[in-house]
């Protein structure tokens, strides 16, 4: 079923022939016949893709202060409709925050084993400490995990054979699964300045060495991990490291990326037969700052800059050789590298002053902003509740992430609307919105509770209850000729709309524009009682002028002025106000009890749909759209106060 906020798919629950309702039919009857509805009790929803269609109108600002501004759109009819707020990125799902006892650095999730399908531990490190927490029903701190808590953790990783894998500044410790804890230690006066740990390899930079790193091997029979007899020297201070994904078959990897203080970034080779051999090298804009190696469809290398630059090269899976670099700028900041899982298959998720995902879509890499806060670090996270998310650290919290639709661009959130939405404006002091409102042959849902008890169908208690809910039901529907408008004041933020103004007398909000007159700045809004749409016309025009009062968040009505046709669109120009009037164009300057008439010319034979100032010229030229006869440039002489098309 087509709603008008998407497509709803619905399951059959029974055939309708439980229930015994009576039923009847008229053929004859010209008037709308009148019945209860009740809720739905043959059909159940199942899913429901939402969609924008249609917009009616939409515009671009950056209300909320990001990096990229959004789209504010008015989509959908009747009951259904609603402001739409659209952000380039893919929607996040908070599904748990905790605080901290301090300001972490890095966060990693482990597995005792191969086999298990969730983590169990999520490791955090601090400046001086490492906190163990358990994963379960719930979350508790884990004392007895034979790692070590009264230092900062730099890498983290399970091994073969059951065990941890924690590098610390000070050590390179494995934890076996018996609990004995094998231990090595850099050189006296040398610390750790970073790592890389998969299950059976471990490499390590020395700092402030000169490029030194040392090569660890799990051994195979005593099942501890073995220095190796060769050491690796870059010749410039090691920044980061990647170990390569095993590939099917091996037993470790195959290339270490390593980022170095020289503006490069360098792959070697782990295998046996050309061991911490130097393979590549791809110069960049800056020192890295992180590094990873992914699969995602080839052997791919991300490299994050401390400038914000995102580095991006193919890696050939047999010479080792860096190709076919990308570059982008994610953010201010430098680039923190995580690899995690979506949808089964390899990602990168790059934190910068935004997160954002580098993942595969229809077999191609997709580099998408997150609509999110901005993160310092992040890893996969597997649990019985979330089968794919993120355990990330923001300041000095603990998030756990889930990304619903990473194959989506875009995410929108919805703020419900009454009626089908005409157009709408901005104030961007308060950032309210002012929207109008319109619906021809149906009633609002207290109109119609109150025609009910006026009729002595109800009484005023039930007044409530009595109409369905109008986005499931839709509207209830009256004779033709009959309109239900309203002019709406909206809170983009909260949602919560701070005024509602119900226009009477059958009159129906047609346009509607923001224009400053004298310094104030005023909300014009045309109107046209007993508007009929064939033949075009109606029993009295009007443009009403509101101004802003407390603050921007309502309308105060200040006059309204009589006219004698549908003022179809309304403009500000040259401090006064433009109305379509049919095929004529009208200047209206404003007044103490109405607005003044300036001016008046026919420039279109028709009805003018629409104007808009020529980009150029927006005082002297603007563009106008006829119902019939397509679009016109319109002159305006300020000496003569004449259009001319």
């Amino acid at each position: 079923m087509e709603s008008g906020s998407g497509h709803q798919l619905f399951q059959f629950e029974n055939l309708g022939d439980e229930g015994g309702e009576c039923f009847s039919t008229d053929t004859e009857h010209d008037s709308v016949p009148e019945f209860s509805a009740h809720e739905l009790s043959s059909l159940a929803l199942v899913d429901e893709i939402e969609s924008l269609s249609p917009v009616i109108r939409s515009q671009v600002h950056n209300l909320a202060d990001e990096e990229a501004p959004q789209i504010y759109a008015l989509c959908g009819r009747g009951a259904r409709s609603a402001l739409r707020i659209v952000r380039h990125g893919l929607e996040v799902s908070e599904m748990a925050v905790s605080e901290l006892p301090g300001t972490p650095r890095a966060v990693w999730t482990v597995r005792r084993r191969e086999s298990d399908s969730c983590d169990e531990y999520i490791v955090v490190s601090f400046v001086d400490a490492t906190l163990v927490l358990s994963v379960g029903e719930e979350v508790e701190e884990v004392k007895d995990s034979g790692l070590l808590a009264t230092a900062p953790t730099l890498a983290l990783h399970r091994v073969d054979g059951g065990g941890l894998v924690q590098v610390t500044p000070r050590a390179v410790r494995h934890v076996m699964a018996d609990g004995r804890v094998s231990e090595w230690q850099p050189p006296q006066g040398r610390e750790i300045a970073c790592a890389a740990v998969n299950a059976r390899q471990a490499v390590v930079a020395l700092a402030r060495s000169g490029g030194h790193a040392i090569y660890f091997e799990l051994h195979d029979q005593l099942g501890v991990l073995r220095e190796h007899e060769q050491a690796l020297h870059v010749g410039s201070d090691i920044t980061s490291l990647a170990l390569a994904p095993v590939d099917a078959g091996r037993v470790g990897a195959a290339f270490v990326a390593v980022g170095c203080e020289d503006q490069t970034v360098r792959v070697f080779a782990l295998d046996a037969a050309r061991c911490l051999e130097p393979l590549s090298v791809q110069a960049v804009a800056d020192s890295p700052h992180s590094v990873a190696m992914v699969q995602q469809g080839v052997l791919t290398l991300y490299a994050g800059l401390r400038n914000g630059l995102l580095v991006r090269a193919n890696v050939d899976a047999v010479s080792g050789e860096l190709s076919a670099p990308r570059t982008r700028f994610l953010g201010a900041r430098p680039v923190q590298l995580c690899v995690a899982t979506v949808r089964g298959t390899p990602a990168v998720v790059a934190l910068a002053t935004a997160p954002w995902l580098c993942h595969v879509v229809q077999g191609r890499v997709r580099v998408t902003p997150l609509s999110y806060d901005a993160l310092d670090y992040a890893a996969g996270f597997t649990s019985d509740q979330c089968a794919e998310g993120l355990v990330c650290i923001a300041s000095n919290t603990l998030r756990i992430l889930s990304i619903d639709r990473p194959d989506a661009i875009f995410n929108h959130a919805a703020i419900p609307l009454s009626l089908t939405p005409r157009d709408f404006v901005l104030n961007a002091t308060s950032r309210h919105f002012a929207v109008i409102e319109t619906e021809h042959a149906h009633l609002t849902s207290a109109q119609a509770a109150r025609e009910l008890v006026a009729r002595g169908d109800i009484n005023e208690s039930e007044a409530e209850t009595a109409i369905l809910p109008p986005e499931q039901f839709g509207l209830v529907r009256s004779e033709r000729g009959r309109w239900a408008s309203l002019i709406r004041v909206l809170d983009p933020f909260t949602g919560d709309s701070t005024q509602i103004i119900e226009l009477e007398d059958n009159f129906a909000a047609v346009s509607l524009a923001q224009v400053e007159f004298g310094g104030e700045t005023f909300v014009v809004v045309g109107c046209a009682r007993g508007m009929t749409l064939s033949p075009r016309g109606c029993q009295a025009g009007a443009i009403s002028t509101y101004r802003w009062a407390e603050e921007g968040t309502r309308l105060e009505l200040v006059h309204a002025t009589p006219v004698d046709d549908i003022p179809q669109c309304l403009l500000p120009f040259n401090g006064l106000l433009l109305v379509s009037l049919g095929g004529t164009l009208r200047l209206y300057d404003m007044g103490i009890r109405q607005l003044l008439k300036k001016t008046q010319s026919s420039v279109s034979p028709h009805v003018i749909t629409m104007m808009r100032p020529h980009p150029q010229l927006p005082n002297q030229r603007l563009f106008i759209a006829d119902v019939q006869e397509s679009i016109r440039l319109v002159a305006y002489s300020p000496d003569t106060h004449v259009f001319r098309t």
